[in-house]
């Protein structure tokens, strides 16, 4: 990068070269009305390039002559031209800071701020889009100009570098004129690019989305009502029951309802439940999903974690308040479930969660201690016939576990 003035921008420098016209001059100078008179006689030389590759715009940015360069981009002068050290207008308004007078100048001549084409199934229609853009002239920032996109991927940390990234990152896009343009309407973009881009880190009023085929900018409310909504409740369903963390995060920040239904009244929630995956239930519990809600069949999403095995999904169940005590339309609660199916694991989670609660005063689980007793000791009578051959004095290996657990129900009900 050159240094601030370097010759090619000092106007002492310029006023000797033959080469160079009276309206760069001015414009390097910061004499405004010479610019325009210059103008006026002549518009082509708004965009005229001298030897070094500069224009009149580039000469008022470097010398940061903000009067002057605003009068230029208001005629229209191309931003998008780079000089022989291969920097642009944006380069020179932006090298010291994003806030100074000569930088708040030029970004807001833009139109958009625009991310780069991820590498993914997305990547040729983004790449279509920002040849359209520059082939319609349209004025765009690029997020490079703030520094690599930092990690958004759904366990990634906080970063002091993060964080300074995405304050930046508003901050341009309350500058320039419109706001943060996402470069496709796919679903398919919505659900994965707009997250690593870190398109949803900026307010909704702020995004815009492009669509690639029609060559058309339009607001992200509307893509919500004309494009995304007929699908997106079956989309975040889809995602929920394929553990697609990426896809829930995505949709939830594109104001997807956290209790979406399919046909069977069975929610997102329920879906995660049965598939377990611990980064999407949080999510949709974080989010404000009903952990009590039940389908058609009156089966909640604990219910539904307990009979499927899912461990992780019933612990995180249970520490939101799930409730025990709900019953089928049939008349079944998730204990007669895992009474019947044997699940040892889930109802030792139960027992866990009882014994948390209790050191921490919380008794919600008594009314259940019969219930949870009745199922350890038909458990491990089970497990002891089924095992006799063995041993008639040994359990199986398990045991320890099932043995534990009625140890603590039991010890409970005679405090």
């Amino acid at each position: 990068m050159p240094p601030k003035l370097h010759k090619v921008f000092d106007p002492e420098f310029l006023s000797f070269r033959k080469d160079i016209s009276a309206s760069q001059l001015a414009a390097a100078e910061g004499d405004l009305t010479r610019v325009m008179e210059e103008l006026q006689a002549d518009s082509r030389l708004l965009n005229m390039i001298n030897r070094d590759g500069n224009t009149m715009l580039l000469l008022a940015v470097a010398n940061e002559q903000a009067h002057v360069a605003d009068f230029l981009l208001k005629a229209k002068a191309d931003l998008s031209v780079q000089n022989l050290f291969k920097m642009d207008a944006i380069d020179y308004a932006t090298k010291d800071s994003l806030r100074t007078p000569i930088a708040r100048v030029v970004l807001s001549a833009c139109d958009y701020v625009i991310p780069p084409a991820f590498d993914g199934p997305m990547w040729q229609l983004c790449d279509r889009a920002l040849m359209n853009l520059k082939e319609d002239k349209t004025r765009v920032i690029k997020t490079s100009l703030i520094g690599p996109i930092p990690d958004f991927a759904v366990a990634s940390k906080t970063s002091e570098y993060k964080s300074q990234w995405i304050k930046n990152l508003l901050y341009l896009a309350h500058t320039v004129q419109h706001g943060y343009l996402m470069l496709s309407s796919d679903f398919a973009y919505l659900e994965r690019d707009a997250i690593l881009t870190g398109a949803l880190e900026i307010p909704a009023d702020y995004r815009f989305v492009y669509q690639v085929d029609e060559r058309k900018v339009h607001p992200f409310a509307w893509a919500m009502r004309k494009v995304w909504a007929e699908d997106l409740e079956a989309r975040f369903i889809a995602a929920s029951n394929g553990g697609n963390t990426m896809g829930v995060m995505a949709l939830l920040r594109a104001r997807a309802s956290p209790n979406a239904e399919d046909a069977n009244g069975k929610t997102a929630l329920m879906h995660a439940s049965q598939v377990g995956d611990p980064h999407v239930l949080r999510m949709l519990i974080q989010a404000g999903a009903k952990v009590n809600a039940v389908n058609r069949h009156g089966y909640s999403s604990f219910l539904i974690a307990a009979v499927s095995g899912q461990e992780d999904a019933v612990r995180l169940l249970l520490k939101a308040q799930a409730d025990l005590g709900l019953k089928s339309f049939k008349g079944n609660t998730v204990l007669d479930f895992v009474k019947h199916e044997g699940h040892r694991n889930i109802l030792d989670i139960i027992c866990q969660r009882w014994r948390q609660e209790e050191e921490a005063g919380i008794f919600q689980f008594h009314r259940w201690w019969d219930e949870i007793s009745e199922a350890m000791v038909k458990m491990a009578r089970v497990t002891f016939q089924s095992h006799s051959h063995r041993s008639r004095l040994r359990l199986q290996p398990q045991a320890p576990v099932v043995a534990s657990c009625t140890y603590l129900a039991v010890s409970c009900l005679f405090r």
